[in-house]
C-alpha cells in the first residue's frame, strides 16, 4: 500500500510494507426483506489475519447496517 502527498510542489511517495498482506476471515449477512421494496442488511466481517508487523496485532472488523431497494420486487 503507498500513499502520495504533496509538498511544495514535489510528489512524495510513501511506502507502507506492513500493510501489504492478504486478509482473510469470517463474515456474516443477515438481510430482512420487507414487502414494500425495501431490505434490511446486517453484515459483520471478522479479519483473522494479523495486518500488523511483529510486535503490534491489527485484524480488521468491520459492522455494516445498510439500506437496499429493489425495484423489480414491486413490478411483480
Amino acid at each position: 500500500m503507498s500513499f502520495v502527498y504533496f509538498t511544495t510542489g514535489e510528489r512524495v511517495t510513501v511506502e507502507l510494507s506492513t500493510y501489504d498482506k492478504i486478509d482473510y476471515g469470517v463474515a456474516i449477512e443477515i438481510e430482512k426483506i420487507l414487502n414494500n421494496g425495501m431490505i434490511l442488511v446486517l453484515n459483520y466481517s471478522n479479519g483473522l489475519a494479523n495486518m500488523g508487523s511483529y510486535t503490534t496485532e491489527v485484524k480488521n472488523r468491520q459492522l455494516i447496517f445498510g439500506v437496499k431497494y429493489e425495484f423489480y420486487r414491486l413490478l411483480h
